[in-house]
């Protein structure tokens, strides 16, 4: 299982072709789920990423960061090209007390 620090794969932005078993696996782990925190490391980096360490990593394509995000979890610029969308992450937001950095409101009431 992924812990803090590792170097995840994210669950942001994801394409295989149909019936992929890396994707099949991981719609079974997170499948799995009765308590969502903590949520990155249950149906998000964390989940996506200890799929894809127990499938190998022989033949699947991993885009580099700048691809889908403009920071990193910690809030360090990517670099490496233009990236093609922004992407924000609601326990990324939690865990380093950034509030207003989600994209939706806190209160929908």
């Amino acid at each position: 299982m992924a812990e803090p620090g590792d170097r995840l794969i994210s669950n942001a932005f994801m394409g295989a072709a149909p019936k992929h078993p890396i994707l099949e696996g991981y719609v079974a782990a997170i499948a799995r789920v009765v308590d969502l925190r903590p949520m990155w490391r249950l149906t998000g980096p964390g989940a996506v990423t200890a799929v894809v360490d127990n499938f190998g990593r022989d033949g699947v394509v991993i885009l580099p960061a700048w691809t889908f995000f403009s920071t990193t979890l910690d809030g360090a610029a990517v670099s490496g090209g233009d990236g093609y969308a922004r992407h924000f992450s609601s326990t990324t937001a939690e865990r380093w007390s950034r509030p207003g950095t989600t994209p939706y409101p806190m209160n929908s009431g």
